[in-house]
């Protein structure tokens, strides 16, 4: 099976998505994820973590980040079809601006 890294993508930062929130629609949200994730069975390999602070890091220096990658989680599938359809119904979807980007484990 091929590993895929999932990127969840937003208008809004993971830190602001969450103050908006109050604690019975988060628990709903968290509930929906829950149910996903046992959707997905063993193709779901690491939940993964939401995401922010970022630095952008090159030769020429340190700078804030620029992207708008709010989490990840990582799958297993026999294709990247297989991977697509895994995300049927995705609790992340939900929100309005927010979008999902699978990339391919290539091998080395």
């Amino acid at each position: 099976m091929t590993k895929f890294l999932l990127t969840y993508t937003a208008s809004t930062s993971a830190a602001e998505q969450m103050q908006n929130s109050d604690p019975a629609s988060a628990q709903a949200e968290m509930d929906a994820w829950t149910a996903w994730g046992k959707r997905c069975g063993a193709h779901l390999v690491d939940f993964g973590a939401q995401l922010g602070g970022a630095q952008t890091v090159s030769s020429a220096g340190v700078s804030p980040g620029t992207g708008n990658i709010t989490g990840y989680s990582l799958l297993e599938a026999d294709s990247m079809d297989a991977a697509v359809a895994l995300l049927d119904g995705h609790p992340y979807f939900a929100d309005p601006g927010c979008a999902i980007d699978v990339h391919e484990s290539l091998p080395m």
